[in-house]
């Protein structure tokens, strides 16, 4: 890590430590989104990393800390965080949990509070809980709070983006997998160039929106496709493409097919 990289990573701690050194994990609010978000991180010297993929391992995991009352992206929330700490290379001291947090009526603003009440059961107050609020513009990431704030905001259009052309090509691939192969290669050139640390902030919103232009062109619908047949693709399968667009944890895997 470089002088400047670990300047950025001291100002990017929490009132308990320092993010240098640590893994901060991000919780999959989307694939996309997290990763970007990861990646953004990454550009200011943090080692920003996705959690892992829920599952029912996970699930039953974090049903062990819950009473039912909490709603399920919670669940799914703790439970990815509760299967990083159960890995044999987990670390207390090497790790750190992003979880913001909000103000209002949404048990969002309950995450934090059972996330610590958690580790302080398991005996793990070493892990970090990074925990902006948006009560100060989430102020709490550090003296890079603006231009990350700003970089992250960049980078979450962007991959909302990338989804939307997913969610919109893959009904009508010809080659099944082909679609998942084109988003995922898109999705890594992506993060490869918000995580750069050799580009100025204005330079990089620059470099996002070529590389968006670049992937919208792979996502074109090819000529062999007629229209008549497109659109009425788009009538049969319309009913399905509003709400079946989430990871296994959330909705068992549905998928927008």
């Amino acid at each position: 890590m470089t002088e400047a990289s670990g300047s950025s990573a001291r100002a990017a701690g929490t009132s308990r430590g320092t993010l240098e050194g640590r893994s901060l994990y991000i919780p999959r609010m989307s694939v996309e989104g997290a990763s970007v978000f990861a990646a953004a991180f990454r550009a200011y010297g943090v080692n920003g990393q996705l959690v892992p993929e829920g599952d029912a391992k996970s699930i039953e995991l974090a049903r062990q800390y819950t009473i039912g009352e909490e709603c399920y992206p919670e669940i799914v929330t703790l439970g990815a965080f509760l299967k990083i700490i159960e890995d044999r290379n987990f670390d207390p001291e090497k790790t750190a949990f992003f979880i913001p947090t909000a103000n209002g009526p949404c048990r969002f603003g309950q995450y934090r509070h059972i996330l610590q009440e958690v580790l302080a059961q398991k005996g793990l107050g070493e892990v970090m809980v990074v925990s902006p609020t948006s009560a100060n513009g989430y102020e709490g990431v550090g003296e890079h709070a603006g231009e990350l704030a700003r970089l992250g905001w960049w980078a979450l259009v962007a991959a909302d983006s990338l989804r939307k052309l997913l969610l919109q090509t893959r009904p009508y691939e010809r080659n099944a997998g082909e679609t998942d192969r084109v988003h995922s290669e898109s999705l890594d050139a992506l993060c490869g160039v918000i995580e750069r640390d050799d580009v100025q902030l204005k330079g990089k919103f620059d470099a996002i929106v070529d590389v968006v232009d670049q992937i919208g062109l792979v996502h074109l619908v090819p000529p062999s496709v007629e229209l008549m047949e497109l659109e009425s693709q788009r009538e049969s399968g319309a009913a399905l493409s509003v709400s079946m667009t989430f990871r296994w944890s959330a909705e068992d895997d549905l998928q927008a097919y």
